[in-house]
């Protein structure tokens, strides 16, 4: 296949070069061999074939093989690595020879202004393995087999802040080795550092994808809504159902903020840190240090992955659904990777604002006296329409199903009875049943009681929607707020089982069954109750399940 004279120049300047390189101080190398199998019946030829999807496919052919790379470091750290992989590959097509390769065959040096490498390497925008598309910016992508995008030549690359930058010149041939005269100067475009909202360039999808990446998120916005937690809420469950670290900190300026909101945020679990920030009230006793600033309006999100890397968000979008999702709002993007220093003033930046003295830990109690003295919705809009607080939500009421299951749920307590059973199906709502039927004066404090930890997120969120003041609570692992208005809580999988074999006993020892082998349940039922209280007492409910 090398049978070209240019190619015994090239690999003569290749073994020269890594000669000259090899004496200095070769720190580590790694070599191994590789064994590469490609068959399969074809059917239209009715033989056995040893390709893949595409009989002239270069690299999809069985072959024996090798890898080697060798690191090559000074007094100041690598400076030059040496790759060479080659292969014996079995070519059933020609003459069932076999066909000696040579690629990945290159010597990159890392020098001060741009990486320069040269050998067989990636050129800047790839060569597809059949079609030959060094002429378009935007490459095909060509699926026989594996395909390969290298050539021969030298090349050079550079990060930039604002993206990257390449150049090579290159033989345009693909493996084999001749010249036809390709020239390449290209990089990737960088991503855009600005959001610039409404419709086409929504904030909302860009913090839900940081969500799913990162470790922790800090996030400080001037105004808090109940409609932008319900857009962003979902992606901070799942967030901190995955042990994500949450900071967020809003403020009462102006009123805006909704305290239905800052209850619903805390209804989330996890390790979550609210504050608010205060404007208004001076300083004193309750409020040490300077007067608290007469306004607060910061809009920043900003979000920490595993690796250090990290993504913020500073522009003008609160936590609303016209500003994540429709809004015209500008948001500047600061990736730590390409501006570490920028990413750090941001989050250097968040971290003294939390930490303020004019800032408060979010509670219910904060909650109840902030929406004592919070302007009335019309004296804020006459003061300043433009961040006037959105309309109250409508309470749902029930559908003609549930009006008619609530009238006999009523009919029963009116003949004394003390327990109900409605069996309804799929869809009519049993969860926003047991909310409007709970939410009575005489009833002071409800349990829900359900299995799944999914069903309790599920009907925490509908009791939200009929009690926006309640104080909702959870009962299951860590969390036990025994003291909440409605307590949701998980009756976890080895009291069920326990209660499901108890039942079966009991029936066999009123002679309901006469199985011998159903009187052995009692053992089974001490067993999984001495487990279920000892996993009670550790607070290990919710791993039993």
């Amino acid at each position: 296949m090398f049978n070209r004279r240019p190619l015994s120049f090239f690999l003569a300047a290749l073994t020269l070069a890594a000669g000259a390189a090899l004496p200095l101080k070769a720190q580590s190398y790694l070599f191994y061999l590789e064994l590469q199998g490609v068959g399969g019946y074809s059917t239209a030829a009715k033989k056995l074939v040893y390709y893949s999807q595409e009989q002239l496919e270069v690299m999809q052919k069985p072959s024996l093989g090798f890898d080697y790379i060798q690191r090559f470091s000074g007094e100041s750290g690598d400076f030059a690595i040496l790759a060479v992989q080659g292969r014996l590959a079995w070519n059933a097509a020609e003459g069932k020879t076999l066909e000696p390769q040579l690629y990945n065959a290159y010597l990159k040096f890392k020098l001060k202004p741009f990486d320069l490498w040269i050998g067989h390497e990636r050129p800047s925008f790839g060569l597809a393995s059949v079609l030959d598309s060094h002429g378009l910016l935007l490459q095909p992508l060509d699926m026989r087999g594996y395909g390969f995008d290298r050539d021969w030549g030298v090349g050079a690359q550079r990060d930039y802040r604002w993206g990257s930058a390449a150049a090579s010149l290159t033989a345009g041939s693909g493996m084999p080795l001749y010249f036809k005269g390709n020239y390449l100067a290209a990089g990737p475009a960088p991503a855009p550092r600005l959001v610039s909202g409404g419709e086409n360039d929504p904030l909302l999808p860009y913090l839900g994808e940081e969500l799913t990446k990162a470790t922790t998120a800090d996030i400080a916005v001037g105004f808090v809504m109940p409609s932008g937690l319900e857009r962003l809420g979902p992606h901070l469950r799942d967030f901190l159902a995955r042990s994500g670290r949450l900071r967020l900190l809003t403020g009462d300026y102006l009123g805006v903020t909704e305290p239905d909101a800052l209850t619903r945020l805390l209804d989330l679990e996890g390790d979550r840190h609210l504050r608010v920030f205060e404007t208004a009230h001076p300083s004193g006793p309750e409020h040490p240090g300077p007067p608290a600033p007469l306004s607060f309006h910061p809009k920043a999100y900003i979000f920490e992955r595993a690796d250090g890397t990290g993504v913020a968000f500073v522009g003008s979008s609160n936590l609303s659904h016209s500003a994540l999702s429709t809004g015209i709002e500008w948001n500047y993007r600061a990736v730590a990777k390409a501006d570490n220093a920028a990413f750090q003033e941001i989050q250097t930046a968040f971290d003294r604002l939390f930490d303020h003295p004019a800032t408060r830990e979010l509670t219910p109690t904060w909650i109840a006296a902030y929406r004592n003295r919070r302007p009335t919705l019309q004296s804020h809009k006459a003061q300043d329409p433009a961040d006037a607080p959105e309309e109250p939500t409508t309470i749902p009421t029930p559908h003609a199903i549930q009006q008619e299951a609530l009238k006999a749920l009523e009919e029963t307590r009116r003949q004394r009875n003390t327990a109900g059973l409605v069996v309804l199906a799929t869809g009519l709502g049993k969860t926003w049943l047991s909310a409007f039927d709970s939410h009575r004066p005489e009833f002071k404090r409800i349990l829900f009681v359900a299995h799944r930890e999914e069903i309790l997120n599920q009907s925490r969120d509908t009791f939200r929607r009929i009690r926006p003041e309640a104080r909702l609570g959870l009962y299951m692992s860590q969390e036990r707020q025994a003291d909440a208005d409605v307590l949701f809580a998980y009756v976890f999988g080895l009291f069920k089982i326990a209660v499901i074999a108890q039942q079966i006993y009991r029936r066999f020892t009123l002679g309901h069954t006469r199985d011998p082998r159903f009187g052995a349940l009692i053992h089974g039922v001490r067993i999984l109750g001495r487990q279920s209280a000892r996993a009670l007492e550790a607070g290990r409910v919710d791993r039993l399940s």
